[in-house]
């Protein structure tokens, strides 16, 4: 079972996610929380496989939450949700260690494939992402 610390601040986006995602039948949200402060708190307390982080939370950065829950726990794989594309939160996402930056706008039906595939090890960037 893919364990996700889902770390948005928009509840009906979670309340949409959590059951797209166990839907999926090999996922589950272990954790959900609103702010960067949180992610990092709940991230070590679950010890998630993944964490799907909007860029945009409150409190404590979230890339730098997630980098610091990555060098805590190097098997997590962060996947950024962000709202639109920024080259600048893009680029810090994959200098902090990110493995993937999806849109919001891409549409939820592909998520399942795209965080299987992080947790296999590839990446998951958004069509039209510059190249890494």
């Amino acid at each position: 079972m893919i364990r996700i610390l889902l770390a948005d601040d928009h509840p009906v986006l979670r309340h949409v996610l959590v059951p797209l995602i166990a839907e999926a039948g090999d996922m589950a949200v272990v954790a959900e929380c609103e702010s960067g402060d949180e992610l990092l708190h709940e991230g070590l307390r679950v010890r998630p496989d993944v964490v799907l982080v909007d860029p945009e939370l409150p409190g404590m950065d979230p890339l730098q939450a997630s980098c610091e829950l990555h060098e805590q726990l190097p098997r997590v794989r962060v996947l950024v949700h962000a709202r639109c594309f920024s080259l600048v939160t893009f680029s810090r996402a994959q200098r902090l260690g990110a493995v993937g930056y999806l849109l919001k706008s891409d549409g939820l039906d592909d998520l399942p494939r795209r965080i299987r595939a992080v947790v296999g090890g590839a990446t998951a960037w958004t069509p039209g992402a510059p190249a890494r």
